[in-house]
């Protein structure tokens, strides 16, 4: 290399290190590109194109939001479905049970009973159905168990039953008393009766509200019906009267038949509106999920980089390096001594 006189050698050397350490920088930075496939590591590199960017992240971050809630809730509509499925074929397991007798002239009052207790136990755990320790049938009120006292209802049957058989009371007077248990008498939990709605948000503008309580949704009414008939047996005849007749035990089967067939329907049409949510629900996700591809797309335009560009890049500037390197060696073997040579 050729030393030029005036020119400073401190001047010169420390320009070339300067340079060195900035292609060096460069080099760095061109390295974490490589790694992270990102143009930047901060919303700042970005300059004028900052906010457009980070309303890009704000506005996938909401709806990737959107997307968690919509899996949760569709899980637990789900569930919920399933079992009003579950109470519903219950109620139809018990009234096919019951005409079954009615049609060859006879009621069996045992088999009534077992199938009615087998489909009671059952309720039970349809309506106690939880996720994840929320009750599903219990509205807001999650930790609370909505079917939490059976015993309390066995034993309020059981001793409305033995009145009617003992002639203590009508078999209207019966069936009015049935109908008129308050939710507790039920053995439904007392906080059911102040819960409040459940809801999720699925899009900006749509707070879907999915509660289904058990005291409200058919459940009740169908484990009312069927305590009611698990408590049965068969009649004396020669207790009547002032016990029950045979034509009471008919009109008594024929309200558990009646009550369980209009609880089935309210378990139906429950579950129906079900369906629309999931539908509604699903409406929403697929827009959701082709917004969020075009969210994606759109940042990676923006964020990412091209990999064998930066390769490219690496390599060109790892030549200027080395040639930096040799010029900076070079320059620290000037003398006065080489100069005069």
């Amino acid at each position: 290399m050729v030393y030029t006189p005036g020119l400073s050698f401190y001047g010169t050397t420390t320009t070339q290190i300067s340079r060195l350490k900035s292609l060096n920088t460069t080099l760095t930075d061109l390295q974490r590109q490589l790694t992270t496939q990102k143009a930047y590591d901060n919303i700042s590199g970005f300059g004028a194109q900052a906010y457009s960017v980070q309303k890009l992240r704000t506005d996938k971050a909401q709806m990737d939001g959107f997307l968690t809630n919509i899996s949760t809730v569709t899980t637990r509509i789900e569930v919920m479905s399933t079992s009003l499925q579950q109470a519903s074929d219950a109620g139809r397991m018990m009234t096919d049970a019951v005409s079954n007798f009615y049609k060859y002239g006879a009621t069996d009052v045992e088999t009534v009973s077992l199938v009615a207790r087998q489909q009671l136990d059952l309720m039970r755990d349809v309506a106690n159905i939880e996720i994840d320790g929320r009750y599903l049938f219990s509205g807001s009120a999650t930790d609370a168990e909505p079917f939490s006292n059976y015993g309390q209802l066995d034993l309020n049957m059981q001793n409305l039953v033995s009145d009617w058989q003992a002639g203590t009371i009508t078999t209207a007077q019966l069936i009015s008393a049935v109908e008129g248990m308050s939710d507790i008498d039920l053995g439904m939990n007392p906080a059911l009766s102040s819960t409040g709605t459940v809801t999720t948000q699925i899009d900006k503008s749509l707070n879907l509200d999915y509660t289904s309580v058990a005291s409200t949704n058919g459940m009740k009414d169908l484990m009312r019906a069927m305590a009611l008939a698990a408590n049965l047996s068969p009649i004396d005849p020669s207790m009547a009267p002032p016990g029950p007749t045979q034509a009471d035990m008919d009109e008594l089967i024929q309200y558990v038949v009646d009550s369980t067939t209009a609880a089935t329907q309210k378990t139906d049409q429950g579950n129906g509106q079900l369906g629309v949510y999931l539908s509604t629900i699903e409406s929403v996700e697929d827009q959701h999920l082709t917004d969020s591809a075009v969210y994606d797309k759109l940042l990676i335009e923006k964020e990412n980089v091209d990999t064998t560009e930066v390769v490219a890049k690496i390599q060109s500037l790892q030549t200027q390096i080395s040639s930096s390197y040799e010029v900076t060696s070079l320059l620290s073997q000037l003398s006065l001594v080489n100069y005069i040579r």
